[in-house]
């Protein structure tokens, strides 16, 4: 009988690694001759064993990365990688990154072990919500002023961008304005942003008192990830600079995070991304001159490029979002450059435009989703949304009931309906596929102690939107529905929280982000009913479970990442996550190994 037992555990350990390896199988990666395991431990200086510190591997012919991280004991095993010469890295927040380069045998383990010790300069790799939490809040002018930096200036970039920076007090004023002025246009007629200078005052002072001649000394990393967060592995794959297409990669792409938060000189082309059917990922780009969309293949590595040019300059239309049909692989995005929509047939490489009539009211926002019939529908330009029939060609728009409040997030539901997100005005609108009647669902402001009547006369008289906004807003940002199931989701971007919409009776609940200020971004929902959330200012991605409503986080090995969207490949067994990094320019896969998702389930 124990004979039995252990046979029968044998195999139950065998099976599971087998999955393993099947279902954590990186770029060029595959259970064969040709390849090999990289397995060891990691402690700090004194000998003890640290959990949840990211070890990395780089083949030095690949333009990918490969990070899995320590379990309780200290210890990680990556899947197997191609054999070959590899550069080998463990780093976590408080501690020198230890490096190491070491040739893989095929068929061979590979064990290497890593000694981590403590660093006096920590702030470099700090991600933007330690940055928030390392802010004084002891008071409620402190406090104030933290919800208003948050809510001007971590609409487009991680915290950390801004605040690893010093200025005095005119210093700062002076980068307000020009944050506060698109092109720098300073004449009398330019549209600057109203509402950022309605806080100049007040955001430069405070701003100069956290961030100025006085240093920061005491410095609030998170804890590391434990348990079930540190059952991950991610792969990131490397895309050319949008300055310099044609090959070249970023240089400083946040993977060392003693050099801080990279700039946004050599990043900012991925935006969203997609998986299509055969497996090969999408991604909108809206900002290499000579590429409109590029596919990427997890295989290889390889990443193609797909230009449609402008009418009138010939260089590539720029794409915010990208989605794809899975029915015929059709892929769709929206045209920046035109205010319309375009598709892509994958097989031909050939792009087909969706012109819009001159007497259309309503532009072709920059986000998009596909209703369940495969049409095509984005928020509009300034307020409301369009859809397109993707059989004849014809527009539909739908104003918004309460306008000048912006729109920015799309999504659809269970009955084919769609939802689309004012994030000034603290709304999320749907609008029935069938009828055309459009409904609100109303949910802030905030009522926080330390408001001023200055705050509340600016959420009234000023037009916000999802980049900028008044201390008091939620700015419901990007969303998803769930097609199987009774709710759509949104990421509530300002008051640090998901939102949960029934679409059976438009009823709201609200969850509270496991850490302040990671300032979600988009939300999008799985085959398994769990929703999955990115932060801009935390480099992480959370799963929630809607179930047990509990949160589970998972760290990324790259500094900055600056996450816009968060795409599914539903595919597999246990769904694969795809996340841009706008900054840093990379493409990343998350996969769970097989202890993390039976917990999961």
């Amino acid at each position: 009988m124990l004979r039995g037992k252990l046979l029968l555990a044998v195999s139950l350990i065998s099976l599971v690694a087998i999955l393993f390896v099947m279902q954590t199988t990186g770029a060029g990666q595959s259970a064969n001759a040709g390849t090999g395991v990289i397995s060891g431990s990691v402690k700090s200086a004194d000998g003890t064993p640290m959990e949840g510190v990211g070890v990395s591997a780089r083949h030095r012919d690949r333009t990918y990365t490969t990070t899995v991280y320590t379990d309780k004991a200290g210890n990680y095993a990556f899947p197997a990688l191609d054999a070959g010469q590899y550069r080998l890295w463990a780093q976590t927040v408080g501690f020198e990154a230890s490096w190491a380069d070491q040739q893989l045998a095929a068929a061979k383990p590979l064990q290497q072990n890593f000694s981590l010790k403590t660093t006096t300069d920590i702030a470099p790799q700090l991600s933007g919500s330690e940055w928030m939490a390392s802010l004084p809040e002891n008071t409620p002018e402190d406090r104030r002023g933290k919800q208003i930096f948050s809510s001007q200036c971590t609409g487009c970039h991680t915290a950390s961008w801004v605040l690893q920076s010093r200025f005095d007090e005119k210093g700062w004023g002076i980068i307000i304005e020009m944050m506060a002025t698109p092109g720098l246009d300073f004449s009398p007629t330019a549209n600057r942003n109203k509402l950022m200078l309605h806080y100049k005052k007040d955001l430069a002072a405070y701003l100069a008192k956290v961030r100025g001649p006085q240093e920061l000394t005491t410095f609030k990393p998170h804890p590391r990830p434990s348990g079930e967060a540190t059952q991950a592995v991610i792969t990131e794959y490397d895309l050319t600079r949008p300055d310099k297409p044609g090959g070249y990669l970023q240089v400083h792409n946040g993977s060392d995070w003693s050099e801080g938060t990279p700039s946004r000189f050599e990043g900012r082309g991925p935006h969203d991304v997609a998986v299509d059917n055969d497996g090969m990922v999408w991604i909108a780009d809206d900002t290499i001159p000579e590429r409109t969309l590029a596919r990427l293949d997890p295989r290889t590595g390889k990443v193609s490029e797909y230009k449609l040019p402008d009418l009138k300059d010939g260089t590539a239309v720029t794409t915010h979002s990208v989605v794809v049909n899975q029915k015929n692989n059709t892929v769709w995005a929206t045209n920046g450059n035109d205010d319309e929509f375009i598709s892509l047939d994958p097989k031909t490489g050939n792009f087909k435009r969706y012109g819009r009539p001159t007497t259309m009211t309503l532009g072709v926002g920059g986000t998009l989703t596909l209703d369940l019939q495969g049409n095509p529908w984005a928020p509009s330009s300034p307020d409301g949304a369009v859809k397109l029939d993707a059989g004849t060609g014809k527009y539909s728009e739908y104003p918004a009931p309460t306008p000048g409040k912006g729109t920015y997030g799309i999504a659809t539901d269970r009955n084919s309906n769609v939802w689309y997100s004012q994030p000034g005005g603290d709304r999320v609108v749907m609008v029935n596929n069938k009828t055309g009647d459009s409904t609100e669902v109303v949910v802030g402001p905030r009522d926080l102690p330390f408001i001023t009547q200055f705050d509340r006369d600016a959420y009234k008289d000023f037009r916000a939107n999802q980049n900028v906004g008044t201390p008091q807003m939620k700015a419901p940002r990007r969303g998803a529905g769930d097609v199987n199931g009774n709710y759509v989701w949104w990421s509530e971007f300002s008051a640090n929280q998901l939102l949960r919409i029934d679409v059976r009776d438009n009823s709201i609940k609200e969850y509270p982000l496991p850490i302040p200020y990671s300032n979600s971004y988009a939300a999008n929902v799985d085959k398994n009913h769990m929703v999955w959330l990115n932060m801009i200012s935390t480099d992480r991605v959370a799963r929630f479970d809607p179930v047990a409503e509990k949160f589970t986080e998972y760290f990324l090995p790259t500094r900055g990442t600056e996450i816009r969207h968060i795409g599914i490949d539903n595919r597999p067994n246990v769904p694969e996550i795809w996340i841009c990094y706008d900054r840093p320019n990379k493409i990343a896969r998350l996969q769970l190994r097989p202890a993390a998702t039976a917990s999961s389930r």
